[in-house]
């Protein structure tokens, strides 16, 4: 068992060894290394369904090695494979591991699965688990991306099968059993995936129970299946839109508006006190404040609330089930 599993390193190392040469053009916008996790994530997932294929759970320890293996290739300059990639963690039949680089996380994505190496971890059948490493470098994105089927024996516990080992996992079954999620797809919750503006309007809308309204709020969400709850949040007051009678509803939320959002549906107050050092200057800040003082975000890292990061759907669901006492 020992000496297949050393074999398997070997292959799958083997098969994405090949560095890709990317002519691609600087992105003009900072990209948040978070943020690109998470799409890399969702976007592996993506693949991985569309073609009949489990999605991927992120391991935490797989995480810490990826994202060790994101910085030494950084400060390397170069790519190659961790070494020690099979003591990452332990528990597995196989592990694989991809690295690159590029400027944006969907060409750099895109790079990867025209390479048949790469593609291959990717789509790999039988593949259980992904962590996920970014750096970014000025406006370069360095990835290392860690694959594993696991042999260990873990239970699921329901309704969704992609959340184990999320830290967010009993906030997402809280919002579940209330009613404020029914997932994605078929056992699926995407906990990767990022928030639209769209859908934290239906989300809200059932997590606080606003009526309807039959007025048209804004012009640019005709169409959306999220039109009713959109014209409800506004009715409500908890939204006036992007800008003048639009409501950009295909934009991705951030922490900064989600703040915005439950401080007003809660009708929270606002503290004198300044919580993190990174919302200053931002239209945010005082709800920002209220839902730390009220306990419902601690921010993102000491000190911090990255107001301007986009909202994965399992961080949508640790702030809707600390809002609603869950």
């Amino acid at each position: 068992m020992q000496r297949s599993r050393r074999i398997s390193i070997l292959i799958a190392a083997l098969a994405v060894m090949t560095s890709m040469t990317l002519g691609l053009s600087p992105a003009v916008a900072a990209i948040d290394p978070g943020n690109a996790e998470a799409q890399f994530i969702d976007l592996i997932n993506g693949e991985r369904t569309a073609r009949g294929l489990n999605p991927l759970s992120v391991d935490p320890a797989l995480t810490a090695g990826a994202r060790q293996q994101a910085v030494a290739i950084r400060d390397a300059g170069r790519l190659f494979h961790n070494p020690n990639l099979g003591s990452v963690t332990s528990g597995w039949s196989w592990i694989g591991e991809n690295v690159g680089y590029g400027y944006d996380v969907a060409n750099l994505h895109q790079a990867f699965m025209d390479s048949s190496g790469h593609r291959a971890n990717i789509l790999k059948s039988g593949a259980t688990h992904i962590g996920l490493g970014v750096v970014v470098d000025g406006a370069t994105v360095w990835v290392a991306e860690v694959f594993m089927t696991s042999n260990r024996t873990a239970a699921f516990t329901p309704p969704f099968v992609d959340d184990d080992g999320s830290p967010y996992e009993p906030a997402i079954i809280k919002i579940a059993d209330a009613g404020i999620t029914s997932g994605c797809s078929n056992d699926l919750y995407c906990p990767y995936a990022l928030v639209t503006r769209a859908e934290i309007a239906t989300f809200l809308v059932r997590a606080f129970n606003l009526p309807g309204s039959a007025k048209n709020a804004f012009t640019d969400d005709d169409g959306s299946t999220h039109h009713a709850n959109i014209n409800a949040l506004a009715a409500a007051g908890v939204t006036n839109g992007c800008q003048p009678g639009r409501f950009c509803p295909n934009s991705t939320l951030t922490r900064g508006e989600l703040a915005t959002f439950i401080t007003r549906a809660l009708g929270l107050s606002i503290p004198s006190r300044d919580y993190f050092s990174d919302d200053n200057g931002s239209v945010h800040e005082p709800a920002i404040n209220a839902v730390a003082a009220a306990g419902i975000s601690t921010g993102c890292s000491s000190g911090k609330f990255c107001p301007t990061q986009s909202v994965t759907r399992e961080q949508m669901a640790g702030f809707l089930a600390n809002a609603l006492g869950l």
